[in-house]
């Protein structure tokens, strides 16, 4: 008998022996490994009963170890569907394991007799089975269970949502496959003896390849084994035609007599036409495995390079998302980037359930990207400890989206600038390593281009930004011209008509009226002036060099004085302006004549800018330790847009034509701002269902007990 048929069974015994081992010394607590642990057992048991089998000095001998192994092997089979039913987690019926047993206890029963094996013949590979009446169906049951432990598996692989579970599923189902295999090869061995036994190779690959499979949790992809696996055997099979009937060429064309450097010219030969071969021979497996996706994946390969003539932040990041997803046949793409504010925000989307939202600088999401600056999957948002702190919003969004793969966009400075986020497959498969692989790839030479186009996206906002600035600030010169020459046109007329009037008249009425012209427009000129100089003086000292005359102030007095004073406005309009003042509010410190400023302002906006019969409403509460007094009036609603505008200097909205109607330099709101900063207060706007309420809040101090 040849070295190799004794070799083989001697192997396997023992890798089955050292593989049980390894699986009971990892978690002999688990049921799962357990059994396992008896399948390998018996996987190992019928390699040595093999063994022994062929060295057995006489056929007696033979016999009695040939009856040992049919039950070994009915074992393993049986274990291993058992095994199969707890790993996948499938639940057989009731019945289905006490039969499998049972059947097993028959056959070791009925072993020994002559009913499985009659006798041993001898052929140029040494002993083999002569079969009784129930050999066949012995050896049908014991494939019938391997093939139903396969199934489960099988199922397990369609139904998992996990890559590394479905992963570990295909290595069973490659071990499996090899040994039925090679085991109807050993079937065929009895009919012919010209075929050797070769079951135990087929037991040496799977149990190998399952035990990796239970063992290890990071295996590599087997879909990507398979595919290098096939590219080498094209490779070397291509190579190794040629080469071989190159050198029967020569050898013929020699005579028999082939020198030396005609081998070396041959292997120089072929070094100059694998590489080209070599990417052929990819290309075609690429094709093979990946069918019509190739052509999107190529696109993508080629995309990076394409993608340096684009500057334009929407066009890149959208052309970027909608590839991503045609690629992987993804359901949908959202690619987020970092912004001045420090969020990460939705700038490109496509597929299907497209969210736009935004991801705070801090989230706990963000800081593990910038940490480990690798692919995050979905389920891993269950089980890092930092990821426990992501809202509830955040989670519903992810879930909405139906997001599988968070993937970073790192420049080469290592600085994390967006991310990219991909919702499920549209087969609902868990994305291969080599869709990952090439998602990196594409994303890596995607982050310089996405900086470069964001950095030029945030000087063209700045450039814009500058131009408004230049824009506003020629606007406010033809305001300012025009708010001072008109009151000053008004006093110089008046002045001229006056001069008049006291050489020719004596009229009392029209002095009156010259004279109260002249009052008003000298009164507007020097509000604008000081209006100005105000703002001028806070933007180059801020509000701390604002001096302050503090007095003590009581609320219910204060205001109906401001009220007084602009009351004839509010007539002139027919507008009802309503006082709400409680005669107990407390006291207040503060420089009243800016306060007045403040008041006077909002009352001033409220008449301008709200219609003929409405009504406004001024109001004073205490809220907690504040005096809080509010403006409500019936104007054009405030939009959300404006709101942080609105106290800023010259701002006086975006319509041009409200802009014409109602003259102003846009200081008035900006300054109560500020002056209300510098009593310690806060001011706001908000709206109501008819118009807009402005108020300000002041603190109470203890005054009762000052001098």
């Amino acid at each position: 008998m040849s070295t190799f048929l004794l070799a083989v069974p001697l192997i396997a015994f023992v890798m089955s022996l050292a593989l049980a081992i390894l699986v009971i010394l990892r978690n002999h607590r688990s049921n799962v490994y357990r059994l396992f642990f008896l399948f390998l057992i018996g996987m190992a048991l019928w390699g040595f009963i093999t063994f022994e089998l062929r060295i057995s000095p006489n056929q007696h001998n033979a016999l009695t170890w040939d009856r040992f192994l049919m039950p070994v092997v009915v074992f393993s089979s049986v274990t291993f569907l058992h095994f199969s039913y707890l790993h996948t987690r499938f639940r057989p019926r009731k019945w289905a394991l006490p039969v499998i047993y049972s059947i097993l206890v028959l056959i070791i029963a009925l072993s020994p007799t002559n009913l499985t094996i009659k006798s041993i013949g001898i052929d140029q590979y040494g002993y083999y089975p002569i079969a009784g009446p129930l050999f066949y169906l012995d050896a049908l049951l014991s494939y019938l269970f391997f093939i139903l432990g396969l199934v489960n598996f099988s199922k397990g692989y369609r139904a998992s949502t996990l890559h590394s579970e479905k992963n570990s599923y295909l290595y069973v189902i490659a071990g499996v496959y090899s040994f039925l295999a090679m085991g109807v090869v050993d079937l065929f061995s009895i009919f012919s003896s010209s075929i050797p036994p070769v079951a135990l190779v087929g037991n040496i690959l799977f149990c190998t390849l399952a035990t990796i499979a239970l063992l290890k949790y990071r295996l590599l992809d087997m879909k990507i084994v398979l595919k290098k696996g096939i590219a080498y055997f094209m490779v070397s099979t291509m190579l190794a035609i040629p080469y071989v009937s190159s050198v029967f060429l020569l050898y013929w064309v020699f005579k028999q007599t082939l020198p030396i450097w005609a081998y070396f010219a041959v292997l120089l030969l072929l070094a100059f036409t694998v590489h080209p071969l070599w990417v052929r021979i990819q290309y075609i497996v690429d094709r093979w495995f990946y069918r019509n996706r190739y052509d999107y994946l190529k696109t993508l390969q080629d995309y990076s390079q394409e993608t340096h003539n684009i500057s334009d932040l929407k066009q890149l990041s959208s052309s970027f998302v909608k590839l991503i997803v045609r690629a992987l046949r993804a359901t949908n793409a959202h690619l987020l980037l970092s912004v001045s504010t420090g969020e990460f925000n939705v700038i490109a989307s496509t597929g299907e359930n497209t969210l736009v939202f935004s991801l705070d600088g801090d989230s706990s999401l963000l800081q593990w990207l910038r940490v480990n600056q690798r692919i995050l999957y979905q389920q891993d948002l269950d089980t890092i400890p930092i990821l426990q702190s992501l809202t509830t919003k955040q989670r519903d969004i992810f879930d909405t989206i139906n997001a599988k793969l968070f993937v970073p966009v790192i420049t080469k400075e290592k600085e994390l600038v967006g991310i990219l986020i991909i919702g499920e497959n549209l087969s609902q498969q868990l994305y291969s390593t080599e869709d990952e692989r090439l998602v990196l790839f594409v994303v890596d030479h995607m982050a310089t281009e996405l900086e470069n186009a964001l950095l030029y996206e945030t000087e063209r906002e700045l450039i814009k930004e500058l131009e408004k600035q230049d824009t506003l600030k020629t606007e406010f010169l033809h305001s300012i011209a025009h708010e001072l020459k008109t009151p000053l046109t008004a006093i110089l007329s008046s002045s001229e008509l006056l001069d008049d009037e006291l050489v020719s008249s004596g009229n009392t009425e029209i002095k009156s009226r010259l004279i109260n012209n002249i009052m008003q427009g000298s009164t507007l000129v020097n509000r604008r002036v000081s209006e100005l100089l105000d703002i001028a003086r806070m933007e180059q000292f801020g509000n701390d060099d604002m001096k302050l005359n503090i007095e003590i102030i009581e609320i219910s007095e204060f205001i109906t004085q401001c009220v007084e004073r602009v009351k004839i406005m509010f007539d002139i309009n027919e507008q009802q302006l309503k006082i709400e003042v409680s005669n107990t509010l407390p006291k207040i410190q503060g420089d009243r004549e800016r306060l007045e400023q403040v008041v006077f302002n909002l009352l001033s906006n409220a008449n301008k800018y709200s219609p003929q019969d409405s009504e406004i409403v001024i109001k004073a509460i205490c809220n907690k330790k504040a005096i809080v007094i509010e403006v409500e009036d019936e104007a054009p609603l405030v939009t959300d847009d404006e709101k942080d505008k609105i106290f800023k200097p010259y701002y006086r909205g975006e319509d041009a034509e409200k802009r014409r109607q109602h003259p102003g330099l846009g200081l008035g709101l900006a300054i109560s701002k500020r002056i209300i900063d510098s009593h310690n207060g806060e001011m706001w706007v908000r709206n109501k269902s008819n118009g807009n309420i402005f108020g300000f809040s002041l603190p109470v101090s203890d005054v009762d007990d000052l001098p």
